[in-house]
C-alpha cells in the first residue's frame, strides 16, 4: 500500500508532530509512506523524517494560500493508492488538485481541532463541498468529531474518531535537561505550543503575576513571540519567563519541569498535554472541548481566558506536593491510553476499509463499483420512479436507443440482462419482446422501484449486484444491454468485458456511454467544461440540497434553452448545435430527471467514438455499429473465440 500524506508545512505543531511520529511506523508495518509539505519552513521535523528515510517533497510554491498550489500538488499525487491530508488549506488544494487527475485516488483527511476560522456561515458551503470529497474523516477526539458534525451534519456517516498518540517511551524515560539560568528554588512551570493566536499565552503570563514562587518555561515559536516577550516585560515578570523557542529535546525539558500548564482558546486533543502526562507532570489546562476530555479526572481544568482562576489553581497546587504526586500518577495512566502505535494501527484500518470499497478492476476479484454513485442513483430513482411507463418521452427514447438493436435475430424466448436497470424504464419495453429478462442493479433502493414498476411482467428476475458480480452463468445470455451505466463505474472497459463474459458467442450487447463531445466545436466543449465544474460541486452535496438545486437547473437552464431551440426550429433554423436542443420536444419531468442525473453524479466518464469502439473490440466484440442520433450508443456481437 502506497500512501501520500499532504500537510501545510512541517512547522512544529500538533498535526505536524503527529505525522512525523507516525510516518516511520507506517513504514515498519508495510505501508509505504511519502510526505508532501506545501511550503518549506525550517524545522527539526524535516530532519526527523529524512533520518527515517521518508520521501519528503515540497511544492516549491512560496505562499501557502496561493491557488498555484493546486497545480503544484497535482503533479505530486500520482502513483499512490490513497492520499491522507492534514490541515487547511492543504485539504482544499488537494481536493482541487485530485480533480485534475485522470485516475481517481481515494482521499482521507484528519480533522485536528474543534474549531477553525472558517466556521462562519458564509464559508459553510466551501467546507460542505470540500469535505464531501473525502471518503473518510478521522477526528482526533470525540469533541472534534462532534463539532465537525454540528458544522457539517452530512459528514457524520464517514466520520471516525482516531485519538492522537505519542511515543510513550520517549517521554517516560527521558533524562532531564539542565537549565543553569533558572533558579532552583522556584517551581518550574512549562508550556509547549506555537506562539500563535489559537494558543493563549497571554492568560498564562497574566496568571504568573500572582504566582511569585514560579518560573515559566515557554517552548515554541511563532509570529506572536515578540509581542509576548514585550508583554512579559511590561507586566514585570520578564525575569521569571524563559522563551526557549523550538527545542528538539521537549521530553527532556518536561522532565526538568514541575507542572505543565496548557493555556489555549481551542484544542482538538492536546498532544503536548498528553506528552507532559507521560513525562509525569501534573497538568493544568484550559477547559475547552477536546483538551478537556483528555485532562478531566486526572488534572485541573480552569475557565479558558481566566487568569485569576489559573493563578489560584497554580498557587494551591504548588503548595500541595501530595496533590502533585497524585496527579502525576493519574496522568501517567491516562497517557498510556494514547500510544502512537495504536493511532497508526487505527489509521491503517481506515485505509484498508476505504481501499476495499474503491479497489478495481474486477479481474483480480475486487469490486468495480463506486458506492457513492450507487447511493446517488438509489436516491435519484426513489424520487423519479418513472411510474408513467407509457409516457411519450420514454417511448421515444426507447425507440432511439434500440433503433440499432437486432430484435429479429434473437432466438424465441430469448434470455438476456439489463445491467443497471434503475427503475426498470427500459426493461418495461424489453420484457414484452423476450422470454426472460434479468434486471440487475447495485442499488437496492433502485431495484425496489423496478420491482414495483415491473410487477406486471412475470418474466423479469431481479438481482442486486454490481457489474463485476453479474449473477448469470458465463456464456448463458442471448443478449444484454447497459444504457447510461458503465460510464459511472471506475473501470468502464472491464465492465464491458464482464458483460461479454455472460453472453453466448454471437450474442449482441447494446451500450450507451457519455460522449466526449468529440463531434462538437471548441466553443461547445468549453461550455461543457464550465458546466462540469458546477457538477463537481453539486454532486458532492447532500441529496436534500443536491436535488432541489438540480430542479432549479432544470427550470432555469434546461427548460428555457429547450423551448428556445424549439421556437427557433419553427423558424427554420438548424438547432443541432444549440445547447440542450435535444430536450426541445421532451417533458419537464425528463429535464428534471436528466439534470439530477447529469449534475448529481460524482463519477462521470466520457469517451470518444474511437475509444468506445476500441473498448468493445478489446472486450471481444465484432460488427460494432454506432447510432447516428445518440452519442455514443453502440451495439456489438461477441466474437465466438473471445474470452
Amino acid at each position: 500500500m502506497r500512501v501520500l500524506h499532504v500537510i501545510d508545512s512541517l512547522n512544529r505543531g500538533g498535526a505536524e508532530v503527529m505525522l512525523t511520529a507516525m510516518a516511520p511506523r507506517f513504514q515498519t508495518r508495510g505501508v509505504e509512506c511519502d510526505v508532501v509539505a506545501l511550503v518549506r519552513r525550517p524545522s527539526p521535523l524535516e530532519d526527523s523524517l529524512l533520518n527515517h528515510d521518508i520521501h519528503l517533497r515540497y511544492t516549491d510554491v512560496r505562499r501557502l494560500y496561493s491557488p498555484w498550489q493546486i497545480f503544484a500538488v497535482a503533479k505530486l499525487l500520482r502513483g499512490y493508492d490513497l492520499i491522507h491530508v492534514h490541515l487547511f488549506p492543504a485539504q482544499l488544494w488537494t481536493v482541487l488538485a485530485a480533480a485534475r487527475l485522470k485516475h481517481r485516488t481515494p482521499l482521507v483527511t484528519t480533522e485536528h481541532n474543534t474549531w477553525n476560522s472558517r466556521r462562519r456561515w458564509w464559508l459553510r458551503p466551501v467546507d460542505l463541498w470540500m469535505y464531501s470529497h473525502y471518503e473518510r474523516i478521522a477526528c482526533n477526539s470525540e469533541a472534534t468529531a462532534e463539532n465537525l458534525i454540528k458544522w457539517c451534519p452530512y459528514v457524520a456517516e464517514k466520520t471516525t474518531v482516531i485519538p492522537n498518540g505519542i511515543p510513550l517511551d520517549e517521554f517516560e524515560n527521558a533524562q532531564p535537561a539542565t537549565f543553569t539560568d533558572v533558579p532552583c528554588d522556584l517551581t518550574r512551570l512549562v508550556f509547549v505550543g506555537r506562539c500563535e493566536a489559537q494558543k493563549d499565552h497571554a492568560t498564562l503570563l497574566r496568571a504568573l503575576t500572582g504566582v511569585p514562587d514560579a518560573h515559566l518555561l515557554l517552548v515554541g515559536d511563532g509570529p506572536l513571540r515578540p509581542r509576548l516577550e514585550q508583554m512579559a516585560k511590561s507586566i514585570g515578570i520578564r525575569n521569571r519567563v524563559t522563551f526557549l523557542g523550538w527545542r528538539r529535546d521537549v521530553a527532556a525539558v518536561l522532565k526538568a519541569s514541575d507542572i505543565y500548564v496548557h493555556s489555549t482558546h481551542s484544542d482538538g486533543f492536546g498532544i503536548a498535554a498528553c506528552e507532559a502526562m507521560a513525562a509525569g507532570l501534573p497538568v493544568v489546562a484550559s477547559d475547552v472541548p477536546g483538551l478537556a476530555q483528555l485532562v478531566a479526572g486526572v488534572g485541573i481544568l480552569f475557565p479558558a481566558g481566566d487568569d485569576k482562576a489559573l493563578s489560584h489553581y497554580l498557587t494551591a497546587l504548588i503548595k500541595s506536593p501530595d496533590q502533585q504526586r497524585e496527579m502525576s500518577v493519574a496522568g501517567r495512566r491516562r497517557a498510556r491510553q494514547f500510544s502512537i502505535d495504536s493511532t497508526v494501527d487505527r489509521c491503517i484500518q481506515v485505509y484498508e476499509s476505504v481501499l476495499q470499497v474503491n479497489r478495481a478492476p474486477a479481474a483480480d476479484g475486487t469490486r468495480n463499483i463506486n458506492t457513492g454513485v450507487v447511493k446517488t442513483f438509489g436516491e435519484e430513482w426513489s424520487k423519479f420512479h418513472h411510474a408513467e411507463r407509457e409516457s411519450r418521452d420514454l417511448q421515444t427514447l426507447f425507440q432511439a436507443y434500440f433503433s440499432i438493436f437486432p430484435w429479429n435475430e434473437l432466438p424465441p424466448d430469448a434470455e438476456g440482462f439489463d445491467l443497471g436497470c434503475g427503475t426498470g424504464r427500459w426493461a418495461h419495453f424489453v420484457a414484452q419482446r423476450v422470454g426472460s429478462l434479468h434486471c440487475i442493479d447495485a442499488s437496492a433502493a433502485a431495484l425496489d422501484v423496478a420491482r414495483r414498476n415491473l410487477q406486471m411482467h412475470s418474466n423479469c428476475r431481479f438481482h442486486c449486484a454490481s457489474v463485476d458480480a453479474i449473477p448469470l452463468a458465463d456464456g448463458s445470455a442471448d443478449f444484454g444491454y447497459s444504457l447510461g451505466v458503465l460510464h459511472h463505474v471506475p473501470d468502464t472497459e472491464q465492465g464491458i468485458r464482464e458483460c461479454a463474459r455472460k453472453l453466448k458467442p454471437g450474442a449482441p450487447l447494446l451500450i450507451y456511454l457519455y460522449y466526449a463531445l468529440d463531434n462538437r466545436p471548441p466553443w461547445f466543449r468549453t461550455v461543457w467544461r464550465l458546466s462540469d465544474l458546477v457538477r463537481q460541486f453539486i454532486s458532492n452535496l447532500p441529496f436534500a440540497i443536491r436535488s432541489p438545486l438540480c430542479d432549479l437547473i432544470a427550470a432555469s437552464v434546461y427548460w428555457p434553452l429547450a423551448r428556445l431551440s424549439k421556437m427557433l426550429e419553427r423558424f427554420g433554423i438548424n438547432v443541432g448545435l444549440f445547447p440542450l436542443s435535444s430536450y426541445r420536444n421532451r417533458s419537464f419531468y425528463s429535464m428534471r430527471t436528466d439534470a439530477l442525473d447529469r449534475f448529481g453524479t460524482g463519477l462521470e466518464k466520457r469517451f470518444t467514438r474511437k475509444q468506445v469502439n476500441s473498448m468493445m473490440e478489446t472486450a471481444g466484440f465484432e460488427r460494432i455499429v454506432f447510432s447516428e442520433s445518440l452519442y455514443w450508443c453502440a451495439i456489438g456481437y461477441r466474437r465466438p473465440e473471445s474470452l
